[in-house]
């Protein structure tokens, strides 16, 4: 199997958080692991918010960023996905951001793992397995 692991999925699965040991299992049974470009600065920006909030120091939040950067098998260029991304978007009424996600899985035949519930709801109206 094959999964496109989003930054929700990731920080709770960095943090290990109850529903990140269902995306950690799915994460180990998976053959391969992708991400669009964008998990970078998602993840990081999950990351400033706990330091911004007082859950983390800098120095967590880079050996958690480490962490997390280390989950994916392969990161895909958005420059790759932007376009059809933009277009789903359009057609969707949703963030170009989120149709990265959903892009990468539709083009690999992946399971999308993800706690957003929007993001889910989506893939699944776009006929991607999400986990």
């Amino acid at each position: 199997m094959i999964v496109v692991l989003d930054a929700s999925a990731a920080m709770a699965i960095v943090f290990e958080r109850p529903p990140g040991q269902r995306m950690q299992e799915a994460a180990d049974q998976a053959e391969h692991i992708v991400v669009p470009g964008i998990y970078v600065p998602e993840s990081a920006n999950a990351l400033w918010k706990h330091v911004r909030f007082g859950d983390l120091d800098l120095a967590q939040a880079t050996e958690s960023f480490a962490t997390a950067l280390g989950l994916p098998d392969e990161y895909v260029d958005d420059r790759k996905l932007a376009a059809a991304a933009l277009a789903l978007a359009c057609s969707k009424a949703r963030p170009v951001y989120d149709m990265l996600y959903v892009v990468l899985a539709q083009r690999t035949s992946a399971t999308l793992l993800t706690l957003d519930s929007r993001l889910r709801e989506l893939a699944v109206s776009c006929g991607v397995s999400v986990l």
